[in-house]
């Protein structure tokens, strides 16, 4: 099975990208679940494939199509440049400013202007292995994905008995059933879809699909991609409403992400073989977590508080309850796994980033 750098030293030791996969990655709004997905399944993997590529110490092939849901693909594209741009140059800017959408601030510095053309080459070789869609409904989901397998990335066959005879349908004797055959063995094709609440809606016997149905006619989809078509698929799910981390906020309860978090439904955490939650304990006025500082973690610039807390509720391929702290830069989604919270010399690091980390205005 042919495996991807992640960019997640200590988490990648218990999950990783790999095919016949399936990850559920939910969170309350603003804690970055988005964001780690897209570190985690896009960018770190895609930016390690092109250097070892580039010393020919890898043949991996690595294909995503994403699915993203909220906004328009631009937004997501921005959002990457800004993320570049603080990586390479240092440059902290947000999408607000790539995409000039606020008349009241100035336009884009021509410096950074100057950066970003500068990047063009490297992102253009980025575009040619991510793929991104808009909003669609579960089906449409579904079939766009089957036919860009089939039409870039492999072919369906006869499925042969152990006499090396084609097996036919039960239903139609005259039809052979079909296996899916990719063309590369050592590539990974990855399902992305962001976020599952707000798929578009679709009907069954002309009676529209509730968010429960939706939610579940997509895992059902993802289910046949990861095991029909082989994809690593990862799904975002919103969790319940702010009041259940209040509620145990105030009742003295672990803030930890819980299986019963998830919004909607529960089928696409039974299905899935990785579920990962993700918390801003600053946003529940916890300031020591996980072993952390919180509070060292404040921008002085915006006030936003950076530290992310990421718990892995369930692994069928290793561990799990096992937790992380991390570091999250709202403007650019860069999410960045930190020390152990007792490396304290590395953690000043990051400090000093923190304070250092400004803002173009």
């Amino acid at each position: 099975n042919p495996s991807l750098y992640t960019g997640f030293k200590r988490l990648g030791q218990h999950i990783s990208i790999r095919k016949h996969a399936y990850h559920l990655i939910g969170s309350n709004s603003g804690a970055g679940k988005s964001a780690f997905a897209d570190n985690f399944y896009i960018l770190n993997p895609i930016r390690w494939l092109m250097k070892e590529r580039a010393e020919g110490r890898t043949d991996v092939k690595y294909k995503v199509y994403l699915w993203a849901m909220e906004r328009k693909k631009e937004h997501r594209y921005a959002k990457w440049v800004c993320q570049r741009l603080f990586q390479k140059y240092g440059i902290l800017a947000d999408v607000e400013l790539i995409l000039t959408l606020n008349t009241q601030r100035n336009r884009i510095p021509q410096e950074v202007y100057d950066k970003i053309m500068e990047l063009e080459k490297e992102i253009d070789e980025m575009g040619d292995m991510i793929e991104v869609f808009e909003r669609d409904n579960p089906t449409g989901v579904y079939n766009d994905a089957k036919n860009r397998i089939l039409d870039n990335h492999g072919k369906l066959i006869d499925y042969l008995d152990e006499n090396g005879k084609p097996v036919y349908l039960r239903t139609d004797s005259s039809i052979t059933k079909k296996i899916y055959k990719p063309h590369n063995d050592k590539e990974i094709v990855t399902i992305y879809i962001d976020h599952l609440q707000v798929l578009k809606g679709e009907s069954r016997d002309k009676v529209q699909l509730n968010k429960k149905e939706l939610v579940d006619k997509m895992d059902e989809y993802l289910l046949t991609l990861r095991d029909k078509w082989g994809c690593m698929c990862v799904a975002v799910s919103q969790f319940n409403r702010e009041s259940h981390a209040i509620n145990r906020r105030s009742g003295g309860i672990d803030l930890a992400p819980q299986e019963n978090d998830f919004r909607d439904s529960s089928r696409p955490y039974d299905s899935c073989d990785v579920a990962i939650g993700m918390l801003n304990p600053y946003k529940y006025q916890d300031y020591s977590h996980l072993g952390y500082d919180v509070h060292a973690f404040t921008s002085p610039y915006s006030g936003a508080n950076m530290f992310r807390a990421l718990y892995v509720l369930k692994n069928s391929f290793g561990a799990d309850n096992i937790a992380f702290g991390n570091m999250f830069y709202g403007e650019n989604g860069l999410y960045r796994e930190l020390p152990k919270p007792g490396d304290i010399t590395e953690l000043q690091t990051y400090y000093n980033i923190v304070k250092a980390a400004k803002p173009i205005t």
